[in-house]
């Protein structure tokens, strides 16, 4: 059985100048992939929060409304209806429409629908919540 030389051993103990740079090229491409999809994946959140802050205005509104006298609702009484202020700062573009239409049924129509700009300045698509109210009873 023949020995290799303690030099052969010597001259192999690191890495080399090429495996050096071939994982410091690996660790960079995934360290680009991963910066991408964390970017990503903040510009989502911001969307979902966009979508979500623009949801509970139009749920406060619409509620807010609906809780109002029969005597009290008409097509211009909620035309009064406004955003909050946090919501305007919050939303691009934010807008309000409200529309209330009464039915000869008695069941009337009550919708809320709120518009606002995504951040290249494009409409999203609006979120509109819809109430049907039908005329209270009177307690005695």
């Amino acid at each position: 059985m023949r020995l290799r030389p303690r030099h052969f051993y010597a001259a192999r103990r690191g890495f080399t100048l090429i495996e050096m740079a071939i994982g410091a090229l690996l660790f960079a491409v995934v360290m680009s992939l991963t910066v991408q999809v964390l970017a990503w994946s903040a510009s989502e959140r911001r969307v979902s929060e966009r979508r979500q802050r623009a949801l509970y205005e139009a749920t406060n509104i619409l509620e807010r409304l609906a809780s109002l006298p029969k005597d009290d609702l008409s097509s211009e009484s909620v035309k009064g209806a406004k955003l909050s202020d946090e919501t305007r700062k919050a939303l691009p573009g934010g807008e309000l429409k409200v529309n209330y239409t009464e039915a000869v049924d008695g069941l009337n129509r009550l919708t809320v629908e709120v518009h606002y700009l995504d951040r290249a300045g494009l409409p999203v698509a609006p979120v509109r919540l819809v109430a049907f109210l039908a005329p209270r009873e009177k307690s005695q």
